[in-house]
C-alpha cells in the first residue's frame, strides 16, 4: 500500500464545538498546498461530549471523505497516549500533529511546510511551534514558564520554552519516537530526547474558547511525571540534603554534649529547639521517602508492560 504524502494527527475531547471548522481548514490547507495523498488521523479520548459520534457523521455526510479515519479509544488515556496513538497508526511520509480546539488554526501547516522545503536539504526533521508572548492570565503566563524552567534545570535534555503542540515531523523521525517504550508518556521530553534536527517557528495563538481541561491539579501531575520521567536529578538532589542534614544535626550534637559538660544545669533549656529540630528531621525523612516512592512507582508501571492505550473501535 502506498504511503500517503501526509498525515494530519489530532485527538478529541469536548471537540465537537469545533470540529466542522477544524475539519473544513484542515483540508484547505492540504489542498492549497498541493498535496494529492492525505489522511486525516482523529483519535477520541474517551470524549465525555458527542465528539465522536459528531466526527463519524462529517466524515459519512459531510465530507464524504474516505481519507479521514477516526480512532475511538476505551477510555480517557490522556492527551499524551492519545497522541501516541495517532502516531502508531498514521503512514504519510510526513506527519502533521495538531490540537483539535483552534487556538492554532490548522492554516499553520502551510508555513511549516514551507520553512520544511527550505530548509530540507539542511537534514531538518521537524518543524515544530512556540510562542513568544504567552497568552492567557498571569498565574498561566508566570506558571507555565516555572514548569520549563524547573523542567530544564532537572532534566538531562533540554526543551524550548512555551512551545506549542503544533509539529511537522518526518516520518524516520515520527518511527523513532515510537521506538521508545515509556509507559509514562511525557511527550514534550520524548519530542526533544530522540534528537534530529528540528526548528521552531514563532506562532500566534488564539485565545481560549473554552476552559482549559488542565486543571492545577493535572498540571502538577504533569510537571511530577515530566521530571521523573526524564531526570534522576531528584535522587542526586537528596543524597546531598542528606549529607548537609546530617552534617549539621552532628554538629549540633556535638554542641549539646560540650554545653552538658561545661554548663550542665542549662541542658533542659534546649529541650524545644531539639524537639522541632526532630520534627524538620522526621519531615525531611518524609520527602525522602515520597520522592524515592514516585520513582519505585514509575518502575513498577513500566514492569507492569500493560499496553499505553487500548482502542475499542477504527472507523
Amino acid at each position: 500500500m502506498q504511503r500517503p504524502e501526509i498525515s494530519v494527527v489530532t485527538t478529541l475531547y469536548n471537540s465537537s464545538p469545533f470540529l466542522k471548522d477544524f475539519l473544513q481548514e484542515t483540508i484547505q490547507a492540504i489542498h492549497e498546498i498541493g498535496f494529492q495523498s492525505y489522511e486525516i488521523i482523529l483519535v477520541n479520548d474517551g470524549s465525555p461530549d458527542n465528539s465522536l459520534q459528531l466526527a463519524i457523521e462529517l466524515k459519512n455526510t459531510m465530507f464524504q471523505n474516505e481519507n479521514i479515519k477516526i480512532i475511538d479509544l476505551s477510555r480517557n488515556f490522556g492527551h499524551h497516549y492519545a497522541a501516541l496513538c495517532g502516531f502508531e497508526h498514521c503512514s504519510g511520509h510526513l506527519v502533521f500533529f495538531i490540537d483539535s480546539d483552534l487556538e492554532v488554526s490548522p492554516s499553520v501547516l502551510k508555513v511549516m511546510y514551507q520553512k520544511y522545503i527550505e530548509n530540507k536539504d539542511k537534514g531538518v526533521d521537524v518543524i515544530y511551534g512556540y510562542q513568544s508572548n504567552r497568552l492567557g492570565k498571569w498565574s498561566e503566563k508566570y506558571s507555565a514558564q516555572l514548569f520549563w524552567k524547573l523542567f530544564n534545570f532537572l532534566s538531562n535534555i533540554q526543551i524550548p520554552e512555551n512551545i506549542l503542540s503544533e509539529r511537522l515531523m518526518t516520518r524516520r523521525y515520527v518511527d523513532a519516537l515510537l521506538k521508545m517504550n515509556d509507559r509514562n508518556v511525557f511527550l514534550g521530553g520524548m519530542f526533544y530526547w530522540v534528537g534530529f534536527n528540528q526548528i521552531g517557528i514563532d506562532i500566534t495563538r488564539q485565545k481560549k474558547r473554552e476552559k482549559s481541561n488542565y486543571s492545577l491539579k493535572r498540571k502538577i501531575s504533569l510537571f511530577i511525571n515530566a521530571i521523573t520521567s526524564f531526570s534522576s536529578y531528584p535522587l542526586y538532589l537528596l543524597f546531598w540534603i542528606g549529607t548537609f542534614m546530617f552534617f549539621i544535626t552532628s554538629l549540633i550534637i556535638l554542641f549539646l554534649i560540650f554545653r552538658k559538660i561545661l554548663f550542665p544545669e542549662t541542658i533542659l533549656i534546649g529541650y524545644t529547639s531539639i524537639t522541632v529540630l526532630l520534627l524538620h528531621i522526621e519531615g525531611l525523612i518524609i520527602l525522602v521517602v515520597s520522592i524515592l516512592g514516585l520513582y519505585i512507582a514509575k518502575l513498577f508501571n513500566q514492569s507492569l508492560e500493560r499496553p499505553r492505550y487500548i482502542v475499542k473501535d477504527i472507523h
